[in-house]
């Protein structure tokens, strides 16, 4: 199953209900902008970056390209924080 921007609708609640009912059930891709979401499923699913065209495993926060500068950042955000999410919706 692909699911492509699944914090566009979803609030945080909503999302981990979702990815709960579908784990071990069946194979899932998930995009999302968020890296606060992706580290929050860090532990239980494999992590990519698309950067430049080209999609990067990060099993290390250190994941890096090479550029037109060497090798640089595989992403220029800062790091999220929890935080970062919406809180679940009541109901």
């Amino acid at each position: 199953m692909l699911i492509d921007d699944i914090d566009a609708e979803l609030d945080r609640g909503r999302i981990e209900a979702l990815l709960s009912e579908l784990e071990g059930s069946t194979q899932t891709v998930v995009s999302t902008s968020r890296r606060a979401i992706a580290n929050r499923y860090r532990d239980r699913a494999s992590i990519y970056l698309v950067e430049r065209g080209q999609a990067l495993s990060e099993s290390e926060s250190n994941a890096r390209v090479f550029g037109e500068e060497g090798f640089e950042p595989a992403h220029g955000e800062t790091e999220s924080s929890e935080d970062d999410l919406e809180p679940a919706a009541n109901g």
